[in-house]
Protein backbone atom coordinates (compact mmCIF):
# COMPACT_ATOMS: atom_id res chain seq x y z
CA UNK A 1 0.00 0.00 0.00
CA UNK A 2 0.91 3.71 -0.06
CA UNK A 3 2.01 3.65 3.59
CA UNK A 4 4.51 0.88 2.87
CA UNK A 5 5.89 2.71 -0.16
CA UNK A 6 6.31 5.86 1.90
CA UNK A 7 8.19 4.25 4.79
CA UNK A 8 11.65 5.49 5.64
CA UNK A 9 13.51 2.51 4.19
CA UNK A 10 11.83 2.80 0.80
CA UNK A 11 12.44 6.54 0.73
CA UNK A 12 16.16 6.18 1.38
CA UNK A 13 16.45 3.45 -1.25
CA UNK A 14 15.06 5.79 -3.90
CA UNK A 15 17.05 8.75 -2.57
CA UNK A 16 20.39 6.89 -2.63
CA UNK A 17 19.72 5.58 -6.11
CA UNK A 18 19.04 9.07 -7.41
CA UNK A 19 22.00 10.52 -5.54
CA UNK A 20 24.32 7.94 -7.09
CA UNK A 21 22.94 8.39 -10.59
CA UNK A 22 22.92 12.20 -10.68
CA UNK A 23 26.22 13.43 -9.29
CA UNK A 24 26.22 16.82 -7.57
CA UNK A 25 28.91 19.45 -7.37
CA UNK A 26 29.29 22.88 -5.82
CA UNK A 27 29.14 26.00 -8.02
CA UNK A 28 28.94 29.21 -6.00
CA UNK A 29 28.35 31.31 -9.11
CA UNK A 30 24.64 30.48 -8.80
CA UNK A 31 24.48 31.75 -5.23
CA UNK A 32 23.00 35.17 -5.97
CA UNK A 33 20.61 33.97 -8.63
CA UNK A 34 18.26 31.94 -6.45
CA UNK A 35 16.52 35.09 -5.22
CA UNK A 36 15.32 38.28 -6.87
CA UNK A 37 17.88 40.60 -5.23
CA UNK A 38 19.54 41.32 -8.57
CA UNK A 39 16.42 41.71 -10.70
CA UNK A 40 15.05 44.95 -9.28
CA UNK A 41 16.35 46.82 -12.33
CA UNK A 42 15.65 44.14 -14.96
CA UNK A 43 13.04 45.24 -17.53
CA UNK A 44 9.58 43.70 -16.98
CA UNK A 45 10.82 41.61 -14.03
CA UNK A 46 10.97 44.84 -11.99
CA UNK A 47 7.31 45.71 -12.41
CA UNK A 48 6.07 43.94 -9.32
CA UNK A 49 7.70 42.67 -6.14
CA UNK A 50 7.14 38.93 -5.94
CA UNK A 51 8.35 37.51 -2.66
CA UNK A 52 9.39 34.09 -4.01
CA UNK A 53 11.05 35.44 -7.15
CA UNK A 54 14.43 34.37 -8.49
CA UNK A 55 16.79 35.73 -11.12
CA UNK A 56 15.92 35.20 -14.81
CA UNK A 57 19.67 34.85 -15.33
CA UNK A 58 19.46 31.57 -13.41
CA UNK A 59 16.96 30.22 -15.93
CA UNK A 60 19.04 31.36 -18.89
CA UNK A 61 22.18 29.79 -17.42
CA UNK A 62 20.45 26.49 -16.70
CA UNK A 63 19.03 26.29 -20.21
CA UNK A 64 22.48 26.98 -21.60
CA UNK A 65 24.16 24.51 -19.26
CA UNK A 66 21.71 21.80 -20.35
CA UNK A 67 22.23 22.67 -24.03
CA UNK A 68 18.50 23.20 -24.51
CA UNK A 69 17.87 24.25 -28.12
CA UNK A 70 15.52 27.05 -29.14
CA UNK A 71 12.84 24.61 -30.34
CA UNK A 72 12.50 22.94 -26.94
CA UNK A 73 9.38 23.41 -24.80
CA UNK A 74 10.14 24.76 -21.33
CA UNK A 75 7.69 23.88 -18.55
CA UNK A 76 7.09 25.52 -15.16
CA UNK A 77 4.51 23.72 -12.97
CA UNK A 78 4.62 26.53 -10.37
CA UNK A 79 4.86 29.59 -12.61
CA UNK A 80 4.45 32.30 -9.95
CA UNK A 81 4.93 35.71 -11.56
CA UNK A 82 6.39 34.19 -14.73
CA UNK A 83 10.17 34.40 -14.31
CA UNK A 84 10.92 31.09 -16.04
CA UNK A 85 8.37 31.75 -18.78
CA UNK A 86 9.68 35.23 -19.54
CA UNK A 87 13.30 34.06 -19.51
CA UNK A 88 12.40 31.23 -21.90
CA UNK A 89 10.59 33.67 -24.21
CA UNK A 90 13.59 36.01 -24.24
CA UNK A 91 15.77 33.05 -25.22
CA UNK A 92 13.42 32.08 -28.07
CA UNK A 93 11.85 29.01 -26.47
CA UNK A 94 8.21 28.04 -26.31
CA UNK A 95 7.02 27.65 -22.74
CA UNK A 96 4.00 26.74 -20.68
CA UNK A 97 3.26 27.27 -17.02
CA UNK A 98 0.66 26.33 -14.43
CA UNK A 99 -0.19 28.68 -11.57
CA UNK A 100 -3.04 28.10 -9.13
CA UNK A 101 -3.08 31.64 -7.67
CA UNK A 102 -5.24 33.76 -10.05
CA UNK A 103 -3.38 36.98 -9.20
CA UNK A 104 0.00 35.43 -9.98
CA UNK A 105 -1.30 33.77 -13.16
CA UNK A 106 -2.67 37.09 -14.39
CA UNK A 107 0.63 38.87 -13.75
CA UNK A 108 2.64 36.09 -15.44
CA UNK A 109 0.39 36.14 -18.50
CA UNK A 110 0.49 39.93 -18.84
CA UNK A 111 4.26 40.12 -18.43
CA UNK A 112 4.90 37.58 -21.17
CA UNK A 113 2.60 38.76 -23.96
CA UNK A 114 3.67 40.70 -27.06
CA UNK A 115 2.45 44.28 -27.35
CA UNK A 116 1.92 46.43 -30.43
CA UNK A 117 2.68 50.13 -30.79
CA UNK A 118 -1.08 50.72 -30.57
CA UNK A 119 -1.29 48.88 -27.25
CA UNK A 120 1.57 50.92 -25.79
CA UNK A 121 0.37 54.26 -27.16
CA UNK A 122 -2.98 53.73 -25.45
CA UNK A 123 -1.13 52.89 -22.24
CA UNK A 124 0.83 56.13 -22.51
CA UNK A 125 -2.29 58.20 -23.21
CA UNK A 126 -4.26 56.91 -20.21
CA UNK A 127 -5.80 59.83 -18.32
CA UNK A 128 -6.03 59.79 -14.55
CA UNK A 129 -9.58 59.76 -13.13
CA UNK A 130 -10.86 62.68 -11.04
CA UNK A 131 -10.22 62.52 -7.31
CA UNK A 132 -13.69 62.14 -5.82
CA UNK A 133 -15.16 60.78 -2.64
CA UNK A 134 -16.71 57.33 -3.09
CA UNK A 135 -19.65 56.49 -0.86
CA UNK A 136 -19.30 53.33 1.24
CA UNK A 137 -15.93 52.52 -0.33
CA UNK A 138 -14.99 50.13 2.48
CA UNK A 139 -18.31 48.29 2.23
CA UNK A 140 -17.42 47.14 -1.28
CA UNK A 141 -15.20 44.48 0.29
CA UNK A 142 -16.01 41.51 2.49
CA UNK A 143 -12.36 41.56 3.59
CA UNK A 144 -12.44 42.29 7.33
CA UNK A 145 -9.14 44.19 7.52
CA UNK A 146 -9.69 46.48 4.52
CA UNK A 147 -9.96 49.58 6.75
CA UNK A 148 -6.60 48.74 8.30
CA UNK A 149 -4.94 48.15 4.95
CA UNK A 150 -5.82 51.48 3.34
CA UNK A 151 -6.68 54.96 4.51
CA UNK A 152 -10.02 56.00 3.07
CA UNK A 153 -8.68 58.64 0.65
CA UNK A 154 -6.18 56.13 -0.75
CA UNK A 155 -8.74 53.39 -1.28
CA UNK A 156 -10.99 55.93 -3.02
CA UNK A 157 -8.20 56.70 -5.48
CA UNK A 158 -7.52 53.00 -6.00
CA UNK A 159 -11.21 52.38 -6.72
CA UNK A 160 -11.33 55.35 -9.10
CA UNK A 161 -8.35 53.96 -11.00
CA UNK A 162 -9.85 50.48 -11.09
CA UNK A 163 -13.16 51.68 -12.52
CA UNK A 164 -11.40 53.81 -15.15
CA UNK A 165 -9.18 50.88 -16.15
CA UNK A 166 -12.20 48.58 -16.54
CA UNK A 167 -13.57 50.96 -19.18
CA UNK A 168 -10.47 50.70 -21.38
CA UNK A 169 -11.51 49.07 -24.68
CA UNK A 170 -8.13 47.57 -25.61
CA UNK A 171 -7.81 44.34 -23.61
CA UNK A 172 -4.01 44.22 -23.65
CA UNK A 173 -3.73 47.85 -22.59
CA UNK A 174 -6.33 47.24 -19.90
CA UNK A 175 -4.33 44.33 -18.51
CA UNK A 176 -1.11 46.37 -18.44
CA UNK A 177 -2.91 49.16 -16.58
CA UNK A 178 -4.30 46.65 -14.12
CA UNK A 179 -0.85 45.15 -13.48
CA UNK A 180 0.39 48.69 -12.84
CA UNK A 181 -2.36 49.17 -10.25
CA UNK A 182 -1.74 45.81 -8.60
CA UNK A 183 1.98 46.50 -8.38
CA UNK A 184 1.55 49.69 -6.32
CA UNK A 185 -0.96 48.36 -3.78
CA UNK A 186 1.63 47.29 -1.22
CA UNK A 187 3.51 50.58 -1.57
CA UNK A 188 0.45 52.69 -0.78
CA UNK A 189 -0.94 50.34 1.88
CA UNK A 190 -0.43 50.62 5.63
CA UNK A 191 0.82 47.01 5.58
CA UNK A 192 3.68 45.18 3.89
CA UNK A 193 4.44 41.57 3.15
CA UNK A 194 6.35 39.87 5.93
CA UNK A 195 7.00 36.18 6.44
CA UNK A 196 3.81 34.28 5.73
CA UNK A 197 1.44 37.21 5.84
CA UNK A 198 1.13 40.96 6.29
CA UNK A 199 2.71 43.24 8.88
CA UNK A 200 1.96 46.86 9.69
CA UNK A 201 4.62 49.21 8.38
CA UNK A 202 6.83 50.82 10.99
CA UNK A 203 7.52 53.70 8.64
CA UNK A 204 4.72 54.71 6.29
CA UNK A 205 5.86 57.02 3.50
CA UNK A 206 2.25 58.01 2.79
CA UNK A 207 2.57 57.60 -0.96
CA UNK A 208 -0.13 58.89 -3.30
CA UNK A 209 -1.80 56.13 -5.40
CA UNK A 210 -2.20 58.45 -8.40
CA UNK A 211 1.47 59.45 -8.37
CA UNK A 212 2.71 55.87 -7.90
CA UNK A 213 0.39 54.57 -10.61
CA UNK A 214 1.62 57.17 -13.10
CA UNK A 215 5.25 56.28 -12.39
CA UNK A 216 4.52 52.58 -12.81
CA UNK A 217 2.77 53.00 -16.18
CA UNK A 218 5.74 55.04 -17.40
CA UNK A 219 8.08 52.25 -16.29
CA UNK A 220 6.00 49.60 -18.06
CA UNK A 221 5.94 51.67 -21.25
CA UNK A 222 9.70 52.17 -21.07
CA UNK A 223 10.30 48.43 -20.70
CA UNK A 224 8.05 47.41 -23.59
CA UNK A 225 8.49 50.06 -26.29
CA UNK A 226 10.70 48.75 -29.08
CA UNK A 227 11.00 45.36 -27.43
CA UNK A 228 11.43 42.42 -29.85
CA UNK A 229 8.45 40.10 -30.20
CA UNK A 230 8.73 36.45 -29.22
CA UNK A 231 6.73 33.26 -28.80
CA UNK A 232 4.10 33.99 -26.18
CA UNK A 233 4.08 31.47 -23.31
CA UNK A 234 0.89 29.67 -22.35
CA UNK A 235 -0.18 30.36 -18.76
CA UNK A 236 -2.76 28.06 -17.16
CA UNK A 237 -4.57 29.28 -14.04
CA UNK A 238 -4.83 25.71 -12.81
CA UNK A 239 -3.04 23.13 -10.68
CA UNK A 240 -0.21 21.24 -12.37
CA UNK A 241 -1.89 18.08 -11.05
CA UNK A 242 -4.43 18.63 -13.83
CA UNK A 243 -1.83 18.58 -16.60
CA UNK A 244 -3.47 15.52 -18.18
CA UNK A 245 -6.58 17.62 -18.83
CA UNK A 246 -4.64 19.94 -21.14
CA UNK A 247 -3.27 19.35 -24.63
CA UNK A 248 0.46 19.92 -24.16
CA UNK A 249 3.31 19.09 -26.52
CA UNK A 250 6.29 17.05 -25.37
CA UNK A 251 8.10 18.88 -22.59
CA UNK A 252 11.88 19.12 -23.00
CA UNK A 253 12.89 20.68 -19.69
CA UNK A 254 11.21 21.88 -16.51
CA UNK A 255 12.64 24.72 -14.41
CA UNK A 256 10.71 25.81 -11.34
CA UNK A 257 10.73 26.86 -7.72
CA UNK A 258 8.59 24.35 -5.78
CA UNK A 259 6.27 24.91 -2.81
CA UNK A 260 8.67 24.72 0.13
CA UNK A 261 7.98 22.84 3.37
CA UNK A 262 7.64 26.09 5.30
CA UNK A 263 3.86 26.60 5.51
CA UNK A 264 4.08 29.44 2.97
CA UNK A 265 0.61 30.40 1.75
CA UNK A 266 0.58 32.60 -1.35
CA UNK A 267 -3.12 33.27 -0.85
CA UNK A 268 -2.32 34.87 2.51
CA UNK A 269 0.80 36.75 1.41
CA UNK A 270 -0.96 38.25 -1.63
CA UNK A 271 -4.18 38.95 0.22
CA UNK A 272 -4.15 42.63 -0.73
CA UNK A 273 -3.76 41.97 -4.45
CA UNK A 274 -6.30 39.12 -4.47
CA UNK A 275 -9.05 41.12 -2.80
CA UNK A 276 -8.49 44.58 -4.27
CA UNK A 277 -7.82 43.02 -7.67
CA UNK A 278 -11.17 41.19 -7.36
CA UNK A 279 -9.63 37.78 -7.95
CA UNK A 280 -11.58 36.73 -4.86
CA UNK A 281 -14.80 38.31 -3.64
CA UNK A 282 -15.65 36.34 -0.51
CA UNK A 283 -14.04 34.22 2.18
CA UNK A 284 -15.77 31.17 0.77
CA UNK A 285 -14.29 31.91 -2.64
CA UNK A 286 -10.84 32.26 -1.08
CA UNK A 287 -11.29 29.02 0.86
CA UNK A 288 -12.19 27.07 -2.28
CA UNK A 289 -9.16 28.37 -4.17
CA UNK A 290 -6.85 27.51 -1.28
CA UNK A 291 -8.10 23.93 -1.25
CA UNK A 292 -6.91 23.46 -4.83
CA UNK A 293 -3.36 24.54 -4.03
CA UNK A 294 -0.50 22.04 -4.08
CA UNK A 295 1.22 23.45 -1.02
CA UNK A 296 2.63 22.88 2.41
CA UNK A 297 0.55 25.59 4.08
CA UNK A 298 -1.99 24.70 6.72
CA UNK A 299 -4.85 26.26 4.72
CA UNK A 300 -4.49 23.85 1.81
CA UNK A 301 -6.47 20.65 1.46
CA UNK A 302 -3.86 18.18 2.69
CA UNK A 303 -6.27 15.26 3.05
CA UNK A 304 -7.31 14.92 -0.59
CA UNK A 305 -6.54 11.81 -2.59
CA UNK A 306 -3.80 11.93 -5.19
CA UNK A 307 -4.63 10.25 -8.49
CA UNK A 308 -3.30 6.72 -8.95
CA UNK A 309 -1.25 7.72 -11.98
CA UNK A 310 0.61 10.51 -10.18
CA UNK A 311 1.13 8.41 -7.06
CA UNK A 312 2.57 5.50 -9.02
CA UNK A 313 4.86 7.64 -11.16
CA UNK A 314 6.22 9.68 -8.29
CA UNK A 315 6.88 6.83 -5.88
CA UNK A 316 8.12 4.17 -8.27
CA UNK A 317 11.93 4.30 -8.49
CA UNK A 318 11.75 3.05 -12.08
CA UNK A 319 10.05 6.33 -13.06
CA UNK A 320 13.43 8.07 -12.74
CA UNK A 321 15.29 5.71 -15.06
Amino acid sequence: GLEKMMDKESFWTVYKELDARYGTYTDNSYEYQVNRSRTEYAPIHRWLYYQEGYSPTLVARLLGHLNVNSKALVFDPFAGSGTTLLAAKERGNKSIGFEINPFSAFVARTKTLNYSDKDLNELKKFKMPPNRSIKNVYEKYELKIIENLFDRHKLEKIEALKQKIKRAENEKTRDLLFVALLSILENVSNYRKGGNGLKRKRVNRNLDPFVEFKKKTEQIYEDLVGRPLGTEPVVMNDSCLNIDQHDIDNISVSIFSPPYANCFDSFEVYKIELWVGEFVSSYNDLREKRKKALASNLNADLKREVGTKHRTELLDANWFR
